[in-house]
C-alpha cells in the first residue's frame, strides 16, 4: 500500500514527483499570501495495484485562515476517509461518507466549518468514479488515443453548508460520475479559475474553456503542472494541482 497527501504540519512544497502501483503522479501546492498552511488538502492511496483512491479538498477561507478547517476537522476527515477505502466504490458508499462528515462539519455550527472537496476511484482500466462537492475543487480528465472526456461542469452542494434532511430537498445534493478509457486526470482548486468560481454558471464555462484549450492531452505529464501554472493561475487563493496518469497507457502509445 502506497499513501501520501500534504498535511497541515508541512510548508510549502515544490512540485513533487511519485510512482506507484500502476500510476504515476506530480503534485504542487502553494498557499496563498505566503503562509506556511492553507485551507487546502489532497491525498493519493493505492491499497492494491491498479486502484487508486485520490480526494483534493478546499476549505473555506484563504491561507492561515483555511488551515483553521483542518486543525479541527482533519482528524475525523480522515477517520471518514480511511473508513470509505474498504469499502466497494458506489453511489451507496460516496453518499454514506459525505453524510458523515456533512453532519460532522455541521455539529459545531461554524460558519467557517465548510468544504468543497473532488474524491474518488481511479482504476488500472481507466475507470474513473468520482464526485465533487460544491464548485471550488475540479476534475478534468482525458485519453490519449480518442475523443477528449466532456468537462465536469456538475457540482453537488459543498459540505458543512446544509443539514442532511436540507440536502435531501436537493435533487442534485450529490452527483456521481463515471469516465471510461480514462488516461489522465488532473485534479485543481478553483485558484485556477479566479474569482468567477463564485458563481456556479460562470464556473461551468470557465471548466470547458479550460478543457478546449488545454493541452493535457498532448503533453508529457510532467509537464501538466508548469502548463497549468503559467495559463490558468489566481494568485489570490491557495494554489493546488494533481496530476494521476495511468503508468498502463504508455505502453499502449
Amino acid at each position: 500500500m502506497t499513501c501520501f497527501q500534504y498535511s497541515s504540519e508541512e510548508s510549502s512544497r515544490p512540485q513533487e514527483f511519485h510512482t506507484t502501483s500502476g500510476f504515476q503522479i506530480a503534485s504542487f501546492f502553494q498557499p496563498y499570501g505566503g503562509d506556511l498552511r492553507g485551507g487546502d488538502r489532497f491525498g493519493i492511496i493505492t491499497p492494491e495495484p491498479n486502484k487508486l483512491w485520490f480526494y483534493i479538498g478546499d476549505a473555506t477561507g484563504h491561507g492561515s485562515q483555511g488551515a483553521l478547517f483542518w486543525k479541527h476537522y482533519e482528524e475525523s476527515f480522515h477517520q471518514f476517509w480511511n473508513a470509505l477505502l474498504y469499502e466497494d466504490a458506489s453511489d451507496e458508499s460516496f453518499s454514506r461518507f459525505v453524510s458523515k462528515l456533512n453532519d460532522r462539519l455541521l455539529a459545531r455550527n461554524h460558519p467557517l466549518a465548510q468544504l468543497c472537496l473532488t474524491f474518488g476511484i481511479f482504476l488500472g482500466n481507466g475507470d474513473v468514479f468520482f464526485s465533487t462537492c460544491g464548485y471550488g475543487t475540479h476534475l478534468l480528465a482525458s485519453r490519449r488515443h480518442s475523443d477528449r472526456v466532456p468537462p465536469e461542469t456538475s457540482f453537488g452542494l459543498k459540505l458543512g453548508w446544509l443539514s442532511s434532511s436540507q440536502r435531501a430537498t436537493f435533487p442534485n445534493a450529490l452527483i456521481f460520475r463515471r469516465y471510461r478509457d480514462v488516461d489522465r486526470i488532473v485534479l485543481m482548486t478553483d485558484s485556477f479559475l479566479g474569482e468567477d468560481h463564485r458563481d456556479p454558471e460562470a464556473t461551468r464555462t470557465l471548466i470547458s474553456q479550460m478543457n478546449e484549450k488545454s493541452q493535457i492531452q498532448s503533453i508529457e505529464w510532467t509537464q501538466v503542472i508548469p502548463y497549468f501554472l503559467k495559463h490558468f493561475p489566481d494568485e489570490n487563493d491557495d494554489t493546488t494541482i494533481l496530476v494521476i496518469e495511468r503508468t498502463a497507457c504508455k505502453s499502449d502509445s
